[in-house]
């Protein structure tokens, strides 16, 4: 069921262990990192909604200090000469996350197909995709096609909503795994909260598939403070990750205080903002300063805040673009600089009946 051929290997590491990073300050050593179904009708639905806004660890129940301890930092270093950039990983419960994903949202599976190729020989390894997003079909035979070793790439998909039931959640993981043509999944994660069905009977099915084997951790998407706190209380396992929109103009800096006082890291989407990010003046000024373009320089504010970051593109120029943020640091001004394009607006993904009350 597992890709064969394994043509492309995992780039040699060199690692260096560090503290967690402090949320409010520029680090040295970098990390990273749509209304219910009844109200969207459909699937279709879901993405006219969405449409328009734009990795069994040790027992979860320890105290703050010992969860946050658990989450790390560290640097893989690959060795082709074509490729000069670091790429860092993040550790979260015996969890090794690259520090940088390649989404597949709002992707065509021709754009899926066509893309993770270039994806894969720039030296991503770490792909995010959903049941919602309907493309694990083709980013399982993208991988597969490229000879991609599974034992080197780390997978995250998502639950959707509807399949928040005991007759249907695993049997919904199972059609992913065929679809990724995988047995099990690195991360699998809880799509929205929503507000059918209660965060503890959601976390129950979400144990349920990682103990029956369907994935190596789990994970929350889209959880405001309480719904985190919770997941993590009633949760057998670890929670590894809450995955949730970071962007410059969304100030995030409140759960992200509170996930790393859990252990919890932060995976950050929609890191551009709905094209946002490289139109805006402030960021290609600081880019400019480090021969960098905006978004680049966005990425980058992500990584050293200590978020897992996703990116995406269709374009092939703009792959190695994205991977090309771990030769430089953004000064202490520039990260302030770019802290302050928050805005009390700028939240742009919040359909209802899925979104929570946010922080």
């Amino acid at each position: 069921m597992d890709y064969q051929g394994g043509r492309l290997g995992l780039p040699s590491c060199n690692v260096t262990d560090t503290a967690v990073p402090d949320l409010s300050v520029q680090t040295d050593v970098p990390v990273f990192g749509t209304g219910s179904m009844s109200d969207a009708g459909s699937v279709d639905g879901v993405f006219t909604l969405l449409g328009g806004l734009a990795g069994v660890a040790p027992d979860a129940r320890q105290s703050a200090g010992t969860r946050a301890a658990l989450v790390t930092n560290q640097r893989r270093k690959p060795p082709e000469s074509k490729r000069t950039e670091s790429m860092d990983i993040v550790k979260a419960h015996g969890a090794e996350i690259p520090a940088l994903g390649f989404g597949v949202f709002r992707m065509s599976d021709a754009e899926v197909e066509a893309i993770v190729p270039t994806a894969l020989e720039v030296g991503f390894r770490h792909f995010d995709t959903a049941q919602i997003y309907r493309n694990e079909a083709a980013l399982g035979r993208a991988l597969q096609a490229a000879g991609a070793r599974r034992d080197d790439l780390f997978l995250t998909t998502k639950v959707w909503v509807d399949n928040y039931r005991k007759d249907r959640f695993a049997a919904s993981v199972d059609d992913s795994l065929d679809r990724l043509k995988v047995d099990r999944v690195d991360l699998l994660l809880l799509h929205w909260p929503g507000d059918k069905v209660a965060i503890a009977d959601q976390i129950a099915m979400l144990g349920e598939v990682q103990a029956a084997g369907k994935t190596r951790f789990i994970g929350v998407s889209n959880q405001n403070i309480a719904q985190m706190k919770e997941s993590v209380a009633v949760s057998q396992a670890p929670i590894v990750t809450n995955q949730i929109e970071v962007h410059p103009y969304l100030d995030q800096r409140a759960v992200a205080a509170a996930a790393r006082e859990m252990g919890v890291a932060i995976t950050a989407y929609y890191g551009m903002a709905d094209g946002a990010v490289p139109r805006d003046p402030v960021l290609r000024e600081i880019g400019a300063k480090y021969g960098k373009t905006a978004a680049q320089v966005a990425l980058r504010w992500l990584i050293q805040q200590g978020y897992i970051a996703l990116s995406k593109t269709a374009r092939p120029e703009r792959v190695a673009e994205n991977l090309a943020i771990f030769d430089f640091a953004l000064s202490d001004g520039d990260m302030t600089a770019i802290g302050k394009l928050s805005r009390p607006n700028g939240r742009l993904v919040s359909p209802p009946g899925l979104a929570p009350t946010w922080d």
